[in-house]
């Protein structure tokens, strides 16, 4: 699948991963500016970051560390980017939407993280959070209902109502308050 990607995305001239920024600057003139710059740092290493770790995976054929076959879902996957991209075709070249998910495929099939970044805000104040290399995102079930959605492949979980009302480190306070609890309820010395 390294390849299959690789071959696709060297196609891409390099101003196109620049247009995908600034396209997504341009739609987002209008929010909250702390949320904004933080969501396009974000976008900004879903679309760069991303890129380089690909092409140097392709480029140096380093493959050893994923040797193992793509999920199940990623037929699925692509057989909805081809219906996106067709959809897409109607209005408007879909060349930085297939773009788009070209990097999240290699994402979500290849590295097995979810096409938005650990710390991806979300309107409400939650983000993508990653403990222990699990990935949880508050969006996950939500999106379902999203034509040609990236969350239904996703390999993050749905965060739990409990990781939604606190702030990470509200929640690590919390365990660590719940450890000393248990310390000085359960000490037999």
């Amino acid at each position: 699948m390294i390849d299959l990607i690789g071959n696709e995305i060297e196609k891409y001239p390099l101003k196109c991963f620049n247009e995908m920024m600034e396209n997504f600057r341009e739609k987002t003139v209008h929010i909250d500016e702390r949320y904004r710059e933080k969501l396009l740092e974000k976008v900004g290493e879903q679309i760069f970051d991303t890129y380089h770790e690909l092409m140097l995976l392709h480029r140096e054929r380093k493959y050893n560390d994923f040797l193992k076959a793509p999920d199940k879902k990623s037929s699925q996957y692509w057989k909805m980017v081809l219906m996106a991209c067709r959809g897409k075709a109607c209005e408007k070249d879909p060349l930085h939407l297939y773009l788009k998910y070209l990097l999240a495929g290699f994402t979500m099939f290849v590295l097995e993280k979810p096409a938005h970044p650990a710390g991806t805000p979300f309107p409400g104040g939650s983000s993508v959070e990653e403990d222990y290399g699990e990935y949880f995102c508050p969006v996950r079930d939500k999106a379902d209902d999203v034509l040609y959605s990236l969350c239904p492949f996703c390999p993050a979980k749905q965060s739990s109502e409990y990781m939604l009302s606190y702030s990470k480190n509200h929640r690590k306070r919390k365990e660590k308050e719940g450890h000393i609890q248990n310390y000085f309820t359960n000490f037999k010395g």
